[in-house]
């Protein structure tokens, strides 16, 4: 039974119960992902995980958690607002449920750069953890660029009344202002087509613009080069992706020197039945492996 709550530092979670003698997963989720909007109701129709967390926890028989971005968690944090300080409190957040206790780490989007920054020993200033207690982690299609995610494939650059959406991030990056978020929609997420419309998981239709301070300067590859690898999570790469070019995060996984799964879906791999089999059995697997 999932149950849903706030972390310390005002960060919404959920957690699905498992065997407590397993180390937790703790799984961060990416920008505009909101949490179950009903969790009697069931995650299905209301989430943009769909029932991924709920199958990992059965088949994995450990605990699996869901930390959300602190700029859906409401509060005293940003509405839609990201930054490497939010990176930061999205990770305090999982330090706080893990309570001490070793977790392996999963990371989408945005949120896989937490375990790609703690397999570079990325130093998160003021936090107290011990990086023995993390395990290798897994990164599901990772975050590349906002230059890449604001690009379609098929189409160039993604615009808003003509104007180019990297552009007015540029421009506007300065104002603490709400602007349209111009990766809300389903269809970008879920592939060449969406693989089930539902209504209620689409991301925030908005983004604070003072988002693009810091995330106009990330880049993970570069990041990649410029340090030395300590560890080496899995990469799940989406073949399908719209937003984070699939030969850029073959591209990190190689500098990253790590094991790596190839699904062929968008970049919400997480409802696609075709694929979540084999996902959470590789998952799973080498959870297991940083065991040994």
């Amino acid at each position: 039974m999932v149950t849903q709550g706030k972390t310390g530092n005002g960060v919404v979670y959920e957690q699905y119960p498992g065997n407590n003698d397993g180390f937790p997963i703790i799984f961060f989720a990416g920008i505009g992902v909101r949490p179950i909007e009903d969790v009697n109701h069931g995650s299905e129709e209301s989430s943009y995980l769909g029932l991924f967390p709920d199958f990992l926890n059965n088949s994995s028989d450990v605990e699996v958690n869901v930390v959300y971005q602190p700029g859906v968690s409401g509060g005293r944090h940003k509405p839609n607002f990201y930054s490497d300080e939010t990176e930061k409190e999205q990770f305090k957040a999982g330090l706080d449920i893990a309570d001490g206790r070793r977790f392996y780490p999963i990371g989408h989007s945005l949120g896989a750069r937490v375990p790609i920054h703690l397999a570079l020993n990325h130093e998160y200033q003021g936090l107290d953890y011990n990086l023995e207690n993390i395990l290798d982690g897994c990164a599901i299609a990772p975050f590349t660029t906002v230059e890449d995610a604001y690009t379609d494939p098929d189409k160039g650059p993604r615009t808003f009344l003509w104007f180019p959406d990297i552009t007015l991030t540029r421009l506007l990056k300065g104002f603490e202002i709400p602007f349209y978020y111009p990766l809300h929609s389903q269809k970008i997420h879920d592939g060449k087509e969406p693989v089930k419309k539902v209504k209620a998981w689409k991301a925030n239709f908005w983004i604070n613009v003072s988002s693009g301070n810091d995330l106009l300067e990330s880049d993970t590859l570069a990041e990649i080069m410029a340090s030395t690898v300590h560890r080496h999570p899995l990469i799940i790469i989406t073949s399908q992706d719209k937003i984070f070019d699939p030969d850029k995060q073959r591209a990190i996984s190689e500098a990253l020197e790590s094991e790596v799964l190839e699904v062929d879906t968008g970049h919400r791999c997480f409802t696609n039945r075709c694929v979540t089999d084999d996902l959470i059995s590789k998952i799973i697997e080498h959870y297991q492996g940083c065991l040994v």
